[in-house]
């Protein structure tokens, strides 16, 4: 594991659950993703999103943690000028692009099954995956610890 700051250790143990859904196969992501009632919005804190899509909620929810670390890395980045920083820094923000058209695309008329298939998520995936290796997470994941997520993230 690369040398973090304690401010970026305690994000990453915070987020550890979501960087870790967003690295399963998409199979298993379905498998964990608890619903959402259908005939009721939510309100997400960060913004003015309404939706009853859990898969929306936790994407948004990432993209916003992984903000936060990666405003704390910048900072390491200018003090330390480190290669793997720089690694990290880098990757965190192809996450955030990846994201970015992931949320301005497809949550429209899609539900969490067919729009976590696309070529946008394998990548997502795979970007994530290697975030959690590269910052050696080891979390399990199962329908409760994503409902906890939910329940964080969401103001019914």
């Amino acid at each position: 594991m690369f040398r973090l700051s304690e401010e970026v250790k305690q994000q990453l143990e915070a987020v550890a659950p979501l960087i870790t859904f967003f690295g399963l196969p998409r199979k298993k992501q379905i498998a964990v993703l608890p619903k959402l009632e259908e005939k009721r919005k939510y309100d997400f804190p960060d913004g003015d999103l309404i939706t009853s899509n859990a898969l929306e909620v936790l994407l948004n929810s990432y993209g916003s943690c992984l903000n936060s670390i990666l405003m704390s890395l910048m900072i390491m980045l200018d003090e330390l000028r480190n290669e793997d920083v720089k690694y990290l820094a880098d990757l965190v923000e192809h996450l955030l692009e990846t994201i970015s058209e992931i949320l301005e695309k497809q949550f429209e008329t899609m539900d969490s099954a067919r729009s976590s298939g696309t070529s946008e998520w394998d990548t997502l995936r795979l970007l994530s995956l290697e975030f959690q290796q590269a910052t050696n997470i080891h979390s399990e994941i199962n329908k409760n610890i994503i409902k906890t997520c939910l329940e964080y993230w969401l103001h019914p």
